[in-house]
Parts: structure tokens; sequence; C-alpha cells
């Protein structure tokens, strides 16, 4: 028997989907908050990552599903609520704006600005 390792975390309905396939797993439930967290951020990437290279309305909408699924989840680790959520992006949106302009930033010489200040030549 083959096994592939995957060392994530995985939907509560995985390993019964890989047993009634015949196959074998090997789960085990995570109890350290601090480790669930870091998995989550983990999923959260991956499934952002998908997001971002589907193409068609119909995936798109599977993978805002999917990564909605790991943001309610991260909420309730985290102890947020919706109102908390709301709030803050009430202040980011005063504070900074949308992106209902569709603004693209080729450069600026302000040295000061504190958004992710990666070089992009």
């Amino acid at each position: 028997m083959e096994k592939i390792y995957y060392n994530k975390l995985v939907r509560d309905n995985v390993p019964d989907k890989i047993r009634a396939l015949g196959a074998e797993t090997e789960v085990y439930e995570m109890v350290n908050d601090e480790e669930y967290l870091q998995e989550l951020r983990k999923k959260l990437q991956e499934e952002s990552l998908e997001l971002s290279t589907s193409m068609s309305k119909k995936t798109v909408a599977e993978e805002i599903g999917d990564l909605m699924i790991v943001v309610d989840n991260f909420l309730e680790a985290m102890e947020l609520t919706a109102e908390d959520i709301e709030q803050a992006k009430k202040k980011s949106i005063a504070s900074k704006g949308s992106f209902s302009k569709r603004l693209f930033m080729t450069w600026s010489s302000d040295s000061g600005y504190e958004a992710r200040k990666k070089a992009q030549q």
C-alpha cells in the first residue's frame, strides 16, 4: 500500500470518503488551538491561491464558497463575530476606500505609505 502524505487540515467528511473507497487514512483531531489556527491560516492561503487561478464563473463561485467555509471556521476559532468583521471592514473602507475606482498604482514618491512595501519592477 502506497501512502500519500498530505499533512494538512481536511474537511470533516474527507476521511469517510477515503475509507468508502476502500483506502486507509490516518487523521487526528487537533485539540491545540494554536495548531488549529496555524492550519486554518495555511488553508486560507491554499483556498485563496485556488481562487486566484480560477477562470470560469462556476469555478470562482465554488472557490469563494470553499474560502468562505475556511473564513467562517477561522472567525469561530478566533471568537470574532460578523459584527466585529463588519466594523473592521467599515473602518478600512473609510480609511483606504474600496476598489470601485479600479485604480492601479504604478509608482509613488511617498516612502511613508505602509501597504506591503514590495518593490515591483
